[in-house]
């Protein structure tokens, strides 16, 4: 490992330049608007996606989860090899080639749709063949991902350097830009699906182009590497190189000890965003949402109000409530994290999460479903309600801490901080796929129950990530 490692080390190798004056605001805002663009189309693809296989190509929610949960496998994958080249060739090449393969990927899609068998429901070869090219397709938009999270946040590194106010606010600027990509880009999924079916692809292909131009236009290279960051290692010997990097990031305690945190507060977020709306929206006789063959929430998990009953307006407006809560609170904490010591910043915010847990789970003990609520419990989710609000807004405070935090730690190597910050995807991506699956089971068991017990070993993991870490957090 240490011979890998000393491959990408280049002790006399100069400092990487800084970014260029000629308009470094406009790359900023230019580089973390692109983001946002990017997150927005992904959503929107995984949105249409999911309504094409679900209506005309597979009745299978585990076939369909599959499908669209891939784009994950390549950007946990590829994030390090991407962070890694960013730090030899420079910030802007992968910038940009970011919503290049997303835009390949929504081109691929676009194509497939102007088949005519694409236009009634499918079967057999033809199926499997579709399916095959879906997951190709999500891959890939997997690919811009891994590109984009890495290179973005080196720049972002690099352009903050020295000021720890300014860094602040870019970085939560950029986690902002992640939930609020992924809050709109559903409903603009459900308008271009809307407005042209399955051929919505074509508005997702422009959407990555528009990114395209935008970045071209705007971003100026933040890093320029020397002739020696660029001579080694060779390019076959690349990915190992990279996870040679990571591999030695991850021996370093002051990341090791933190990371179990950060990944649990990703796989949080991820179950309550995802496996919410898929309890919420079970069939029951009450709401007269039941067919024939299926079975009924209500006595699947009974005395459950949160499982089962709920329409799509309602699930709506609690979600777009959840993350507009989010992103006020992001915003509101950019004044506070400052001055405020990061360990009591993430613990104030992982006592957020434990409240909210508290208040889901009384919550949930308030009726059987919807429709038989009485009026003592309205009155009670009265009160219930603006204090879960409230208690987000606090809890939305550690992950811009923790970025903060991970590009505090990356000033002391100068030379992979986009290595570094490719960690980033890592956290991200496996604390999707984490939240999503193991929730999931947790889910199956014991419907909003087994949720609450799944938040709160996950909130536990990461009160107890942070405080192992407490000393080095400290000390920024």
């Amino acid at each position: 490992m240490a011979s890998t490692v000393e491959q990408l080390k280049q002790p006399d190798s100069p400092a990487p330049q800084p970014v260029s004056q000629r308009h470094p605001l406009r790359s900023i805002v230019g580089a973390i608007g692109s983001y946002f663009i990017i997150r927005i189309a992904a959503r929107a693809s995984y949105g249409i996606l999911s309504t094409y296989l679900a209506q005309k190509v597979t009745g299978s929610a585990t076939i369909a989860s599959v499908i669209v949960t891939v784009f994950f496998i390549s950007e946990l994958g590829l994030a390090p090899i991407f962070g890694n080249l960013s730090d030899r060739y420079g910030r802007r090449p992968f910038l940009i080639f970011s919503p290049i393969c997303g835009a390949a990927a929504s081109g691929i899609f676009a194509l497939v749709t102007l088949l005519p068998v694409t236009g009634t429901q499918v079967t057999g070869v033809v199926r499997v063949a579709l399916l095959l090219v879906f997951a190709g397709g999500r891959l890939l938009e997997g690919v811009s991902a891994a590109c984009a999270a890495p290179a973005g946040l080196g720049f972002l590194t690099d352009v903050s350097g020295g000021n720890d106010e300014r860094r602040v606010r870019v970085m939560t600027a950029f986690e902002v830009t992640t939930v609020l990509g992924v809050v709109i880009g559903i409903p603009v999924g459900n308008v271009l699906y809307g407005l042209a079916d399955v051929h919505g692809f074509f508005g997702v292909l422009a959407i990555y182009m528009l990114t395209v131009v935008i970045l071209s236009a705007t971003v100026v290279e933040s890093r320029v590497p020397s002739a020696a960051d660029t001579s080694q290692p060779p390019p076959e010997r690349l990915g190992r190189a990279a996870l040679g990097v990571y591999r030695m990031l991850l021996h370093r305690s002051r990341l090791l000890a933190f990371v179990p945190a950060w990944l649990a507060v990703n796989a949080l977020l991820a179950a309550l965003l995802g496996l919410i709306q898929f309890l919420l929206s079970l069939p029951t006789a009450a709401a007269k949402t039941l067919e024939p063959t299926q079975q009924d929430a209500d006595l699947r998990f009974p005395h459950q109000l949160l499982v089962g009953g709920f329409d799509q307006g309602t699930i709506a407006v609690l979600l777009g409530t959840f993350g507009a809560m989010l992103i006020v609170g992001m915003v509101l904490w950019t004044f506070v994290l400052p001055r405020m010591r990061r360990p009591m910043a993430m613990r104030i915010a992982l006592g957020g999460f434990l409240a909210i847990a508290v208040l889901l789970a009384i919550t949930n003990r308030l009726g059987e479903n919807p429709q038989t609520l009485s009026p003592h419990a309205h009155h009670a989710l009265w009160i219930i309600m603006p204090l879960i609000a409230l208690f987000v807004i606090v809890a939305s405070g550690f992950a811009p801490a923790a970025l903060t935090h991970l590009a505090t730690l990356s000033e002391e190597m100068p030379g992979e901080r986009g290595a570094v910050m490719g960690l980033y995807s890592l956290l991200l991506g496996g604390g999707q796929l984490l939240g999503t699956w193991v929730g999931g089971i947790f889910a199956d068991i014991a419907g909003f129950n087994g949720l609450i017990v799944f938040s709160l070993l996950l909130t536990a993991l990461a009160f107890w990530s942070v405080h192992a870490s407490a000393d080095d957090l400290a000390g920024h």
